[in-house]
């Protein structure tokens, strides 16, 4: 009886989770899954063929799914920057339906640095979205290592509200989660679940943003990026609601940031009824003692952050898994 009150409880935070207006898994194509288009949302990710706006690739060479994806924090993911041969920039751009407001939204996806680091002086341009006088842009800035959420009028001198986080710590080929969110009071910026900047906005909203691009908007030498569960929303994400979209992948970017490779003992193994030192090892890479710490940490902050029931239900489960680990130890 527990157990399916715990599975309703998951169930129910699943079913509470706040919807995107418009989604893209970048499993199949550059296509989003749902949203954007004329009709209304007919399908989610995996289940079928994608239904939301299309992307037209405004400059670019790779075109086909085995050149546009990658491997991503949860199937597959769009690669930007610069295209699979290194001789051109990735750019795709997708005109919704229904245009993105300008007083309340967010945008949340999460992004791979593939062969490039912050400290490098280039641009690397993530999303943006287009009026005819406005522009959103997230972007890595070429210079202070920052990322940056833009968010105002083109004009030279006109006011425009930017936000700031440092991402100097960013290694290649980890997976890092962002959000932007706004109204038309104020503008937030997370990474990683946690809010790193809050600002006043400038500038009243103004009209919807008719176009977005995914991918280079500026020149130079961008590298390659990974870019995934991208979604924009036509409501403002609560702190929560930020986090809990971090926490979906977080554990997937975790291990894909530490992959754990396995090595054969050092030692000679001989069928003598007798194990030498090093004979049977296991050399163990991208695991440590501080793993072995963090790990358990994280579990025990998360079961302070999510309901009880997840909490207690985790402990149970553990307590369980210790006692049955002795029993089998004693066993054989």
């Amino acid at each position: 009886m527990k157990k399916w009150s715990m599975l309703a409880l998951l169930s129910c935070l699943v079913l509470n989770a706040a919807e995107p207006e418009i989604y893209f898994s970048f499993d199949r194509s550059a296509r989003a899954d749902f949203g954007g288009g004329a009709d209304t949302r007919q399908e989610i990710a995996g289940t079928g063929n994608e239904q939301g706006v299309i992307g037209n690739l405004i400059r670019g060479t790779d075109k086909t799914p085995d050149k546009i994806l990658t491997d991503g924090i949860a199937g597959k993911a769009l690669r930007i920057g610069n295209s699979s041969d290194g001789k051109a920039k990735q750019t795709w751009e997708y005109k919704p339906f229904t245009p993105i407001s300008a007083a309340e939204g967010s945008i949340s996806f999460w992004v791979r640095p593939v062969d490039w680091v912050p400290a490098e002086r280039n641009f690397h341009h993530f999303f943006g979205a287009f009026s005819k006088k406005e522009r959103i842009l997230i972007y890595n800035y070429l210079d202070n290592q920052q990322l940056i959420f833009r968010f105002g009028s083109l004009a030279a001198g006109a006011p425009s509200t930017g936000l700031q986080a440092d991402i100097s710590k960013w290694e290649k080929n980890t997976w890092h989660h962002v959000c932007a969110v706004w109204d038309a009071k104020t503008a937030e910026l997370y990474v990683d679940g946690q809010k790193s900047a809050e600002a006043p906005r400038k500038n009243p909203p103004a009209a919807p943003f008719t176009r977005f691009q995914l991918g280079e908007y500026w020149s130079g030498n961008p590298g390659s990026s990974s870019l995934d569960e991208l979604k924009i929303y036509k409501k403002r994400l609560s702190a929560q609601e930020v986090r809990d979209e971090y926490l979906r992948h977080a554990g997937q970017a975790t291990a894909g940031s530490a992959p754990v490779q396995l090595g054969v003992g050092s030692g000679t193994a001989s069928v003598d009824g007798v194990i030498a030192s090093g004979e049977y090892a296991v050399a163990v890479s991208g695991m440590n003692n501080s793993m072995m710490i963090m790990m358990p940490l994280m579990s025990i902050w998360i079961s302070f952050i999510v309901p009880a029931g997840v909490g207690i239900y985790w402990l149970i489960s553990n307590v369980l898994s210790a006692i049955q680990s002795v029993i089998l130890n004693k066993i054989m």
